[in-house]
């Protein structure tokens, strides 16, 4: 079953529903509103840290060389390894690190260009 946004619903209310003019109107402002709210995307600030800690790991990598999280935690000098790991988890999902699975515990590789 397909998720029903406030957008949808608005939508949906203002093709199949007859309303005064100024319900109508208001109806539209809120849609346009959530609308706004739905393409605007904040940034945090430790987001961006991370962005930045994110670009110094790939470049602290060696092509070829495995890494696992702790090794980069002490490398990167992190408060944690749970740090490292999060962060290198997002480079899988970037596609920029490799993981690997050696003997049951992940170690993580620079992927080559």
């Amino acid at each position: 079953m397909e998720k029903i946004t406030n957008i949808k619903a608005l939508d949906y209310v203002l093709e199949h529903c007859e309303l005064p003019q100024d319900y109508a109107d208001k109806l539209s402002v809120m849609r346009e509103n959530f609308q706004k709210r739905a393409t605007y995307k904040r940034v945090t600030p430790t987001q961006k840290e991370n962005e930045v800690l994110k670009a110094q790991i790939c470049d602290a990598m060696v092509v070829g060389t495995q890494y696992s999280a702790s090794d980069i935690a002490k490398m990167m000098n992190l408060e944690s390894n749970q740090k490292a790991s999060a962060l290198l988890r997002q480079l899988v999902a970037a596609e920029s690190v490799v993981r690997v699975e050696e003997k049951g515990h992940a170690k993580f590789m620079l992927k080559e260009d």
